[in-house]
């Protein structure tokens, strides 16, 4: 790190010292500086291009400047809030001690104040004329049932299989017989496909305040127009279902959504359409045996099981849980 470090010190007139990695973070490289009196977060962004990078920041902005508590990142003295080393990009934040709360431990407190500023964001990005390539797009059934064979290939030329390998086979199996058995199109959902959205909104993507108010909001790295749908439901099944989908909280799931819907008002058929959006984009992924078998990224190991187990639920459950949750 030490002549990444000389870079920054030169471009951000800083005297860091020292760095430290930090655990959190499955899709990025992040560091703890440290200076003479200050402590700063640095971020190595998994992007290669630039304008990736310009989109991010300028989405972070675009949110600040309509109030929502973003940590910006640091602006260096050529005028840039980012800076190219070797071979990536990278941005310096504040080093903020925020506080998450425990998965599983969510309190209605803050239930309410996550729906609140969710509806906040969705309400400031719906007319949204900010340019960011990415856009929410459809599912190509033969693209991702070669993508599952080439998948199955890989794992089969390995000489001996470790339990990873056999519940990646299993699920890899099971969602490719769903999704040749599906028929349902992104497009057949009809639902508004305009809305910019962070991307990967949910609890440990916020920090709390000691009344359990959401003080920050950060990692836009998913930044794309999308149906605010998506993003409300994908972020409820985050936080308020264990990976066996119990309904364990499902009162705190029907108060997020009513708290979302006070601030934006939302129907029931349009959350409805959203679950099924939610599992159907679930289906047709594989972010996780890409990462591991492909990329090598195994820091997304732990979430192979809970992402099998929920497409499973789903796959069976679809109006139960909608009816549990809409009604």
């Amino acid at each position: 790190m030490g002549e990444i470090l000389k870079k920054i010190n030169t471009q951000y007139g800083l005297n860091i010292s020292s760095s430290e990695m930090v655990d959190k973070g499955f899709l990025s490289k992040n560091y703890i500086l440290t200076g003479e009196t200050t402590k700063y977060f640095l971020k190595k962004y998994r992007f290669n291009k630039e304008e990736k990078i310009q989109e991010i920041h300028a989405a972070k902005q675009y949110f600040a400047d309509g109030g929502i508590p973003v940590i910006l990142p640091i602006v260096n003295n050529v005028g840039q809030t980012y800076f190219s080393f070797e071979d990536g990009y990278y941005a310096i934040f504040p080093c903020i001690n925020g506080r998450h709360i425990e998965r599983g431990n969510l309190t209605e407190a803050a239930t309410i104040s996550l729906g609140e500023m969710l509806g906040k964001m969705h309400l400031r990005s719906k007319k949204s004329t900010l340019s960011i390539q990415d856009h929410f797009n459809g599912w190509d059934k033969g693209k991702f049932i070669a993508q599952a064979e080439q998948l199955i290939s890989i794992i089969n030329a390995k000489e001996k299989l470790d339990e990873f390998d056999i519940n990646a086979l299993e699920g890899i199996h099971i969602r490719k017989e769903l999704i040749q058995a599906n028929t349902v199109t992104f497009e057949d959902l009809a639902i508004p496909n305009n809305c910019l959205i962070q991307g990967d909104y949910h609890d440990e993507n916020v920090f709390f305040d000691e009344n359990d108010h959401v003080q920050y909001v950060f990692d836009f790295e998913k930044v794309s127009y999308a149906p605010r749908v998506f993003e409300l439901i994908r972020s409820m099944m985050y936080m308020f279902f264990n990976e066996t989908l119990e309904i364990q909280r499902i009162e705190l799931a029907r108060l997020y959504i009513e708290v979302y819907s006070k601030m934006y008002p939302i129907s029931k058929e349009e959350l409805q359409k959203g679950l099924k959006l939610h599992y159907l984009r679930q289906l047709h992924s594989f972010w996780v045996e890409s990462e591991h078998y492909i990329n090598k990224n195994y820091r997304v190991d732990q979430f192979l099981v809970g992402k099998y187990k929920s497409t499973q639920y789903l796959s069976k459950n679809l109006n139960v849980l909608a009816d549990k949750l809409f009604t």
